[in-house]
């Protein structure tokens, strides 16, 4: 059960109470990520959080580290388009030490230009790093084309250049944006009560200022692209094709996960029985949905040699195009749905996911509703339900497509007659 209050000053509480836990899971959320960066601060979402860690007034950088890990705890944090979170774990006797330290790294940074040009250094390694990999990078030159020219389309490490030239003035001016208590949750899972949380959260959160949210959310502006980079160090080619689909503010969202399961969510979906099992083309090949607030993208993604990438490329569109003509079986729907079903159930049962569910729920329906009821839907759907999906996608015309490996570019005519159909 969620408990959820909402302090004077407008921050969430929200607790999820499980009196055999042993342990303690607590995260703040700010409800702003890299969608809400001006232009000229593409990645400095990222580097806030990065130097919440650097140290504040009252500790430095290693008193930090040494306040969670005494006590045998774990601090981390991450950045996402719509939210960044700081988060830590440990022994639930430690639960005011972890609320005390979230609160003092978000609220009460320095910000020190020594550690600022350190940490530029720092973010410029993780960049070259996430450049070596790619069917990572991939996913970033996708998104480079999918929202073109808007905050969406921000890489969340942000551009060399950019990350170069940052400057102090810069990482106060996205904190005092970012970190208002009106856009601002904490929420803990563990044994507490919720007038125990709330209390600290009153303690070390409520003496925030009250302020005004500001309406710095870009609405989302998808594109249509096909794109190819060659990238000849590269032994295989990556694919990355999307189709958009709804996002996560209405319900139907759960219904493309199923649709993601049934056409590459495990070992017996077609994507892989066909591209892998019966061809051999692939190591890696895949269906998955990923949605924000107001779209969603429904993709595929392939791995495989440069020369035949035309081939499991044109193989994906025919197994989506089955699918839309019906033929598949019902045993494929119910394995679909049996896998969205299990996935959400054991993942509800880590607490780190009960914490992450129940604050995006509020950020994006304003309601506390149980995964439980999320999942009903899903009981109903049907082989025409999915046949009707399947056939949004083959006759959609705004895909977006990118290819990356040796001799990427070469192929792209060929490439948008297969996306195309």
């Amino acid at each position: 059960m969620t408990d959820f209050t909402i302090l004077p000053n407008g921050l969430k509480v929200l607790s999820e109470h499980d009196a055999q836990a042993l342990s303690v899971h607590v995260a703040i959320f700010v409800y702003a990520g890299t969608r809400h960066e001006f232009p000229a601060e593409e990645g400095l979402a990222h580097f806030l959080e990065h130097m919440a860690f650097k140290g504040t007034y009252q500790r430095t950088a290693l008193q930090i580290a040494q306040a969670i890990e005494d006590v045998g705890g774990s601090i981390n944090a991450y950045t996402a388009r719509d939210h960044t979170v700081y988060h830590a774990r440990g022994l639930s006797e430690h639960l005011p030490v972890f609320i005390e330290i979230l609160s003092d790294i978000l609220c009460n940074s320095v910000f020190d230009d020594a550690d600022i040009q350190t940490e530029r250094d720092v973010v410029l390694q993780e960049i070259a790093q996430a450049e070596d990999i790619p069917d990572d990078l991939i996913f970033d030159l996708h998104n480079d084309i999918a929202f073109p020219n808007q905050p969406l389309g921000h890489r969340a490490l942000g551009q060399p250049e950019q990350v170069a030239a940052y400057h102090r003035d810069q990482v106060k001016g996205i904190f005092e944006r970012f970190v208002r208590p009106g856009r601002m949750a904490l929420v803990v899972a563990g044994r507490y009560r919720h007038d125990a949380v709330e209390e600290l959260a009153e303690r070390f959160l409520g003496r925030l200022p009250t302020q005004q949210n500001l309406d710095d959310e870009p609405p989302a502006s998808p594109a249509s692209a096909i794109a190819a980079t060659d990238r000849n160090s590269s032994a295989q080619s990556h694919l990355l094709w999307t189709l958009p689909v709804s996002g996560l503010a209405g319900e139907q969202y759960m219904s493309w996960q199923v649709f993601a399961n049934l056409m590459g969510g495990g070992m017996s979906s077609p994507l892989f029985q066909k591209i892998r099992e019966e061809r051999g083309l692939a190591y890696s090949v895949y269906a998955f949905y990923a949605g924000l607030r107001e779209t969603g993208q429904l993709g595929f993604y392939v791995s495989t040699h440069p020369d035949r990438i035309l081939e499991a490329t044109a193989l994906m569109r025919m197994i989506l195009e089955q699918v839309a003509s019906g033929n598949f079986i019902q045993d494929n729907l119910t394995r679909a749905k049996n896998q969205t079903r299990a996935a959400a159930v054991m993942n509800w049962e880590h607490a780190a996911n009960r914490v992450d569910y129940a604050a995006r729920r509020l950020q994006w329906h304003d309601d506390l509703r149980h995964p439980r009821e999320l999942l009903e839907p899903i009981d109903h759907l049907n082989i025409n339900d999915m046949r009707a999906m399947a056939e949004q996608l083959a006759a959609n015309n705004a895909p977006v497509c990118y290819l990356l490996g040796p001799k990427a570019e070469g192929h792209l005519p060929q490439l948008e007659r297969i996306i195309f159909g």
